[in-house]
């Protein structure tokens, strides 16, 4: 069909027309049908060219509404229903009664926003003839019209804005992409004389330009290759000069400190306290602290030693006031030794000020410490009293990482109370493990039968005897386990909380422990998850 362009006035005039159409057709739709108006509306609507559309002329878009209000509409009974009533009639037929070449969604959606208001300027029409409405209702009904009109053309320019916006962003990436290969081929070519040629890009003349359709596609075709090769080249180009990004490792850490059989036994709280926390970039602290048995208030003072003052002292005005993450800081062994040494004073006089505003001795608090730090070049440990300590390293051996202190009599050992500081030298031991490791855990004296061999008697000898040997049997499937959970993103309380059920009752040594156990383990994860699974955790 052969369309005609219209003139500014011959729209008006349709749109005259076509009013008249409208009124004289609903007010004598009760002598008979609507074909033949609709017939005569869709042979106007024909006649006028499909750029009209694209366009979204105003009138054009009017003689649409028009032709679609009138079809989805019965007439005989729209001066008695209600705007919402006939409003959603409208919508509900739409679909039904919008012509047929008219494909787009939008264009859809905005003639029937044209729709709902030429009905409601007829309705009250028709209406203020009969009487039913006064003026404020009908500036109501034809507001609310204009409104359904206004809020389909905002809903339209938000669309637009959009689509403008992917495409900015997209040029944006393009043109960092660009940039890229260019600094590439730049520097690369540098050193060369006379090997690099600009070339401009210069508009074809009328007489290069494609004349058919044939020609536009295989032009879109190369144009497409073109792009393609060029993303090759970028990607290979950019793998050259942009270094590759490797992710840190980090620690999936977990801890558990559980009341033991004998205790509940004895009513006796828990003596036993723990703090950990990954910091990134490979970096992790971990803390153990067995409150002493014969102490009134071990408990508090085993928590006060490993919740704060050890994460204030050791964590905050050492590690990160020290900015030994950023800095990349390692100690040597002497250094160590006495900057521990120094820390852990101050730790046990925080613990006296502790026990002096409580009213107690500062032996009213005693426990044990085990303070681990690793990062990518090792693990630094310290530690007073009993305990122990492993760790994993890349072969995949467990070692032990200290010697518990014992004293002359059975189950006898020395506190962060005790009177051992002008001999510091003898009873704070320290260590230094100057290779990668993969895991390490911390635990109290009540978990090391469970995961030690220790406190035999040697079968040839017949004398006492502690081979402080870790069981990789006990160590290697946990450290795995925890390993795949933190792995598939499981969530850290649900780890903890599997944790947390293994140390009360993982075995029958754990089970039948009359001492109170806690245990810390930390596997180190090279490629990072979406989740952290490690951050920080205390009892």
């Amino acid at each position: 069909m052969r369309y005609v362009q219209m003139t500014s006035a011959a729209y008006v005039r349709w749109v005259l027309l076509a009013s008249v159409m409208v009124s004289s057709g609903i007010c004598s739709a009760q002598s008979g049908p609507q074909e033949k108006m609709l017939s005569y509306l869709d042979s106007m609507i024909h006649t006028i060219s499909r750029d009209s559309l694209r366009q979204r002329d105003n009138s054009f878009m009017f003689l649409l509404s028009v032709r679609a209000s009138i079809s989805s509409l019965d007439s005989h009974e729209v001066a008695a229903k209600s705007f919402q009533a006939w409003r959603n009639e409208i919508v509900a037929n739409w679909m039904e009664a919008v012509p047929p070449f008219v494909n787009s969604e939008e264009d859809k959606q905005e003639l029937l926003a044209h729709a709902i208001l030429s009905w409601a300027e007829t309705l009250v029409a028709l209406q203020q003839s009969k009487a039913h409405l006064d003026s404020a209702a009908q500036r109501e009904l034809l507001q609310q019209a204009e409104i359904d009109l206004l809020n389909q053309r905002i809903n339209s320019l938000s669309d637009t804005l959009a689509h403008y916006q992917r495409a900015l962003g997209l040029l944006g990436g393009l043109s960092i992409l660009l940039l890229g290969v260019l600094s590439f081929f730049l520097m690369k070519n540098k050193s060369k004389k006379n090997l690099i040629e600009v070339e401009y890009l210069v508009p074809p003349d009328s007489e290069s330009l494609p004349n058919s359709a044939a020609s536009l596609e295989d032009c879109e075709d190369e144009s497409v290759a073109m792009v393609e090769e060029l993303e090759k080249e970028s990607a290979l180009a950019l793998s050259d000069v942009v270094p590759p990004i490797v992710p840190s490792p980090r620690w999936s850490i977990v801890g558990a400190s559980e009341i033991g059989k004998g205790h509940i036994q004895q009513q006796i709280p828990c003596q036993d306290s723990h703090f950990y926390q990954s910091l990134g970039d490979g970096w992790a602290i971990a803390v153990v602290a067995d409150g002493a048995g014969s102490a009134r208030h071990s408990e508090e003072g085993s928590k006060a030693v490993a919740t704060e003052i050890v994460p204030k002292v050791f964590l905050e005005e050492l590690i990160l006031q020290e900015n030994w993450i950023e800095n990349d800081f390692w100690p040597d062994e002497a250094s160590w030794n006495q900057l521990a040494i120094d820390q852990l004073q101050l730790v046990r006089d925080a613990l006296e000020e502790i026990a002096n505003k409580r009213g107690y001795t500062i032996k009213d608090l005693a426990c044990t410490l085990i303070l681990a730090i690793a990062s990518p070049k090792g693990i630094l440990l310290a530690h007073i009293g009993d305990g122990r300590a492993a760790y994993r390293n890349e072969e995949e051996e467990w070692k032990a990482l200290m010697v518990p202190w014992k004293g002359e009599e059975a189950n006898s050992t020395i506190f962060l109370s005790s009177d051992i500081w002008t001999h510091a030298q003898t009873f704070v031991q320290t260590r230094i493990v100057n290779e990668r490791i993969t895991a390490f855990a911390l635990l109290s004296d009540g978990c090391e039968s469970a995961s030690f061999e220790h406190s035999m008697i040697d079968p040839e000898t017949h004398m006492w005897r502690d081979p402080n040997r870790p069981f990789p049997r006990f160590f290697e499937p946990l450290y795995l386990n925890i390993l795949e959970m933190a792995k598939e993103n499981i969530p850290a309380e649900d780890i903890e909380a599997k944790w947390q059920t293994f140390i009360q009752k993982g075995n029958r040594t754990l089970i039948e422990e009359k001492d109170d156990k806690t245990m810390i383990l930390a596997a180190l994860i090279d490629a990072p998850t979406e989740q952290q699974t490690d951050t920080s955790h205390e009892h």
